[in-house]
């Protein structure tokens, strides 16, 4: 008996040693899968740091390319290439126009514009300018170049002035991007900003197209836009995987522990300790294949989120972010219905709402966002998330935007404290989601937070650089991006629109007898007329001097002409303090298809029947 006991401990000490290595065997491919999510972690952190320099990047070529958008400077250039003035004159009249604009970039610490390879405007540190090479800036392209000042990273970017083809002069502006990088997290990173020419890739030991190792550190290395600079980021291996080396510790440790009880058990317990033994491996397998599967979907997941925060980066507006998530979302989670809410500004609290399946109705939704004791209501004024697998259970007197519903996530859209308003999953199946799709939709939500915030500060800019200063309506490059937009829909969709051209009758006796002051007021005046008497779709813009032009989607010749009789009757009204003159507009007015095959023509069509109109009207007038 004692012999077959000894040898049916030596069967079961097989199998427990069988075992801790069926362990080893599972481990050592879960710690090279979490290996890689931390790789993929850190390549997505690397991701976001070249995104923001590169978004620091394409802000400074902005701002440089708006010191050359002075008409008169342009042509003061001109007039000194073609002998017309001295190159004093020219630096004298270029100076403060320079200066004043300069003094408003963002960042810049130099900024300087070259003719014939001269300084003759500049603003900012001058020590810089003795220890810059200016010849080495030309071409007819815009430019970012890196400059070492003293260790001291700059951007220099090169804006050349183009005329008949020809540079004729070129804006040279040096940024310091120490204020972008210092609201950088890099307590655990080496951030390096490197001239191309500076580095061997090849001396390094490649782990992906963006990913190196080198000195036991793992680089991530990326292409800043329209220069010749690379940005590295490093970080230590030991800290990178730090938590995989404490995982394997803990189960080698585990395993370990298990090996010296399982043995404790065999000799004390034999079959009946050895056989709840064999079970406990079992779940101890059963839990790691859980965990390395956890980790997978949490780096696949991570990959697939940063894939759609690549795609958000572009995005235009919130019906493209919708497009976008509603795309790509279904490859992360399993949901049966996909909803977002979104402010439509900042400050607004109108919101944009959209959902997957259309079977839910804007103004329902609308008035879940305000009707007290709701789900969603309940989420904006908050702004907490919210995870249930059996909400119908848990909320109850609390009203869901759907009354079948069993699983929920709600992810609110916060950035700085700012509610921008929330992403939500549904199901109709109890406990269809996991703690790791919750973590993932919060992740979503931040990251689409931040976005929103991008676009509306692009958005500001943007419409910034396109209104008229003096009227505060759209100016001509607006007017003429518009009205290439109307004609795409035109030809897509079909139909008619009209453009005019509106032309003050009398601003040259206004100008002339009560001075330019008051003809600027009776120009804002007009303006304001244009704009209210025509439709919402319309678009009204300053075209040049005292000519405004309008477009009228999808309108006919005749109701272009109805509203433009309204609107010189509402110009007739217009009554300046201390000034009794008349206000009225000579207009033209020409359509697309029926007058020209494309917008762009018809404008020269309308414009030269303003000027007939305006010929008769004077000639009637001396009659």
């Amino acid at each position: 008996m004692r012999q077959l006991i000894r040898k049916f401990q030596i069967v079961l000490t097989g199998i427990v040693l069988l075992l801790a290595l069926s362990l080893l065997a599972i481990m050592f491919p879960v710690q090279n899968d979490l290996m890689n999510s931390e790789q993929s972690n850190f390549q997505t952190e690397g991701e976001m740091y070249l995104i923001t320099i590169n978004n620091f990047i394409e802000n400074c070529i902005y701002n440089t390319e708006g010191l050359c958008c002075c008409t008169e400077t342009r042509q003061k250039t001109v007039e000194y290439l073609s002998g017309e003035i001295t190159l004093d004159e020219l630096a004298n009249f270029t100076q403060s126009y320079f200066a004043a604009i300069a003094v408003r970039l963002k960042n810049c610490v130099l900024a300087v514009r070259l003719v014939d390879n001269q300084v003759i405007s500049s603003y900012g540190n001058h020590i810089i300018i003795e220890e810059i090479d200016w010849h080495r800036y030309h071409g007819k392209t815009v430019r970012v170049h890196y400059f070492d000042y003293h260790g001291r990273p700059l951007f220099v970017v090169y804006n050349p002035l183009i005329h008949k083809h020809e540079v004729i002069s070129a804006d040279i502006a040096v940024f310091d991007p120490a204020a972008v990088l210092a609201k950088m997290n890099l307590i655990d990173y080496k951030l390096n900003i490197v001239p191309q020419t500076n580095i061997n890739l090849g001396e390094m030991k490649r782990i992906d197209d963006t990913l190196f190792t080198h000195d036991n550190m793992t680089w991530f290395v990326g292409k800043i836009v329209n220069s010749d600079v690379i940005l590295l980021l490093g970080e230590d291996n030991p800290t990178l995987y730090q938590s995989v080396y404490n995982s394997t510790a803990i189960n080698m440790l585990i395993v370990a522990l298990s090996l010296i009880v399982a043995m404790f058990l065999i000799y004390f317990f034999v079959y009946r300790q050895a056989l709840q033994l064999v079970a406990e491996l079992r779940q101890t397998n059963k839990n790691l294949q859980v965990e390395k599967a956890r980790a997978e979907k949490l780096a696949q997941g991570q990959k697939d989120l940063f894939n759609i925060f690549r795609y958000l980066s572009v995005s235009q507006s919130v019906d493209d972010d919708f497009e976008i998530i509603s795309r790509s979302l279904p490859y992360i989670i399993n949901f049966r219905n996909f909803l977002i809410v979104v402010r439509e500004s900042k400050e607004s609290n109108s919101f944009t709402i959209m959902e997957l399946t259309g079977e839910l109705i804007s103004q329902h939704l609308e008035t879940m966002l305000v009707k007290e004791g709701t789900i969603l209501q309940q989420a904006i004024a908050t702004g907490e998330p919210f995870y249930s697998g059996n909400v119908q259970l848990e909320v109850k007197g609390i009203e869901l935007y759907h009354n079948e519903i069993e699983s929920l996530i709600i992810a609110p859209i916060i950035y700085k404290n700012v509610n921008w308003g929330l992403v939500a999953i549904d199901h109709l199946e109890k406990d269809a989601f996991t703690e790791l799709d919750f973590e993932l939709m919060n992740i979503m939500a931040s990251h689409i937070a931040l976005h929103l915030e991008e676009m509306e500060a692009k958005n500001k800019l943007n419409q910034q650089a396109l209104i008229d200063p003096l009227t505060g309506i759209w100016n001509r490059r607006y007017m003429m991006k518009r009205i290439e937009e109307e004609e795409e829909k035109l030809k897509r969709h079909g139909g008619e629109t009209c453009v005019a051209i509106l032309d003050l009758g009398n601003l040259k006796m206004i100008n002339d007898s009560f001075g330019h002051t008051v003809g600027d007021e009776v120009l804002k005046a007009t303006a304001n007329a244009i704009a209210q008497s025509i439709r919402s779709v319309d678009t009204v813009g300053r075209y040049g001097g005292d000519e405004f032009i309008v477009l009228f989607p999808f309108t006919s010749m005749e109701q272009t002409e109805i509203a433009l009789q309204r609107v010189n009757e509402e110009l007739n009204k217009q009554r300046l303090l201390g000034i009794n003159v008349d206000i009225f507009a000579d207009y033209g007015v020409a359509c697309s298809p029926s007058d020209a095959p494309r917008l762009l023509d018809a404008i020269n069509i309308a414009d030269a029947r303003m000027y007939k109109q305006k010929r008769e009207r004077k000639a009637g007038e001396s009659y």
